[in-house]
């Protein structure tokens, strides 16, 4: 067990082990592995160890000591996750803290989970438990539902977009038509009713377009993600780390999905001619009076 981001040494082994370092391998020397890079995922002489460290690109990578390797059986200690941190970029996602059920950085745990005392390097806890592949495949599953639900919404926000635009196009025609039927003096009226039309038209597009933009968010993880797990199959540490990036990104989208249903009136407008203005021109400011139509139905969004 370890607390506060640290790794528990209490159950890693001293014993000796015969790997061989890989810079000096490449060399045609044999010399002793004393240290492991958990990023490089080689193993390092003490000479060698001090290369690696002075490479720009290596600068942030885990490198354990000879007492912190478990004895090279057969089996080993699992690869250390590669997914970067996206609070602390130098940091990979190798902690996990049992009591929250999340992953994160050492640096992660040291902030949010210090009073924690069930945290866990990755790699010792997929050792140590029994890691079912049954739980990548739940939340395969439900990613995939949750794609479907997010494809069909999108298509929905698109279809409302299109009725609105079309809509729009129906009432300027019959504003214009309108207008025709009297007077010259209706130019100025005509262009106020437009604009009017037009702001109205454009706030509700607005907050479709807001709608989308969060909903296309969502679908943006859940695809990621699901393409992690879908390419990532041999390391059980990555394939842990990205189930529990799939659960939050669920969450997340689950409740984006119920907000969305609670707010999922559409908000209509509906116009209404002035037949009064033939005779009263000179005191009108627009040709008719806009208001708000809220439906639930694929119905029209305006009517004239």
């Amino acid at each position: 067990m370890a607390e506060g981001g640290q790794i528990d040494t209490d159950i890693l082994s001293d014993e000796a082990f015969d790997v061989l370092c890989s810079m000096c391998k490449n060399q045609g020397k044999n010399t002793e592995g004393e240290q492991y890079c958990v990023d490089c995922k080689d193993y390092f002489c003490v000479s060698c160890v001090k290369v690696h460290s002075k490479v720009p690109l290596c600068a942030g990578h885990k490198v354990l000591d000879k007492s912190q390797i478990k004895s090279r059986t057969s089996k080993g200690l699992p690869r250390a996750p590669t997914e970067r941190c996206d609070r602390h970029s130098h940091k990979h996602i190798d902690m996990y803290c049992q009591k929250h059920d999340t992953v994160g950085c050492s640096t992660c745990m040291a902030v949010d989970h210090r009073l924690c005392k069930d945290t866990f390097y990755i790699p010792e806890f997929i050792q140590n438990n029994t890691y079912q592949v049954v739980a990548t495949r739940e939340i395969q599953t439900k990613l995939k539902a949750l794609d479907t639900i997010l494809a069909e919404k999108a298509d929905r926000f698109k279809q409302d977009k299109q009725r609105l635009l079309k809509r729009k196009a129906e009432i300027l025609a019959d504003i214009r038509k309108f207008r025709q039927e009297i007077n010259d003096h209706l130019d100025k009226l005509e262009k106020s009713s437009i604009n009017e039309i037009e702001d109205k038209v454009k706030s509700l597009e607005d907050k479709i377009k807001d709608s989308l933009k969060q909903l296309q968010a969502n679908k943006s993880r859940i695809t990621s993600i699901n393409d992690k797990l879908t390419s990532t199959n041999t390391n059980q540490s990555e394939v842990f780390v990205y189930v529990k990036m799939a659960e939050d990104a669920a969450t997340v989208a689950y409740k984006y999905i119920d907000d969305s249903e609670l707010q999922c009136t559409t908000e209509d407008i509906e116009y209404q001619p002035d037949i009064t203005i033939p005779t009263q021109l000179e005191e009108k400011k627009t040709l008719g009076t806009l208001a708000k139509k809220h439906t639930k139905t694929s119905v029209s969004l305006f009517q004239i």
